[in-house]
């Protein structure tokens, strides 16, 4: 059995919509969430985060492909560690 876990997804088209990134996403697993990332005037940021049952395999099967023009940077999100009470926060590959 898989166990869900997120994706960093950068280098997207500011033309691809979720759907797009679902659809593209599910030769690798169940897609669970896709969260664009949006600034504070609500413009696309060209990253986001996808929850999915085989992220493993994801990351092999779609690092690098082509999607909208662009190719996908897809790596396992490493959960930041609290810096004030709040919720739990993610960012690509890498300890702050």
């Amino acid at each position: 059995m898989a166990m869900s876990g997120d994706l960093y997804v950068g280098n997207i088209s500011h033309d691809t919509t979720e759907d797009q990134i679902r659809e593209h996403f599910t030769s690798a697993g169940n897609v669970q969430a896709v969260n664009m990332m949006t600034d504070r005037k609500g413009r696309f940021r060209c990253f986001g985060f996808i929850t999915i049952d085989n992220p493993e395999e994801a990351v092999e099967l779609l690092n690098g492909k082509e999607l909208n023009g662009r190719q996908l940077k897809v790596s396992r999100a490493i959960p930041e560690t609290p810096f004030r009470s709040g919720g739990q926060r993610f960012h690509r590959g890498r300890r702050r």
